[in-house]
C-alpha cells in the first residue's frame, strides 16, 4: 500500500527540496497532487478532493527521519 506514492515521492524529493522544503506533499498514485504548509491542511485536502482512499502526505525533507515503535510494554520480545 502507498508504493505508489513512496516512489513518486523519492522521484520527485530533488525538486520538491529546492522549491518547498518543510513542507508537506500530498501524493495520490504517482502524482505529486499539492503543495502545503502544514500536514492538517494537507490531510483535509485529500480527504476533501481526494474521498476516502489511500493518499501519502509526507514532509519535505533531505532524509526521512528514522521510523520505531515503542509499545510501553518491557516484556513484548520476552518470548521471541
Amino acid at each position: 500500500m502507498l508504493d505508489k506514492e513512496l516512489t513518486a515521492f523519492d522521484n520527485l524529493r530533488t525538486g520538491m527540496l529546492s522549491r518547498d522544503e518543510g513542507k508537506y506533499a500530498l501524493l495520490y498514485g504517482d502524482k505529486l497532487i499539492e503543495v502545503f504548509n502544514s500536514r492538517l491542511d494537507a490531510i483535509n485536502h485529500g480527504y476533501h478532493e481526494l474521498g476516502n482512499v489511500a493518499f501519502l502526505v509526507k514532509k519535505i525533507v533531505r532524509e526521512d527521519p528514522a521510523s520505531s515503535f515503542f509499545s510501553g510494554k518491557e516484556d513484548d520480545h520476552a518470548d521471541l
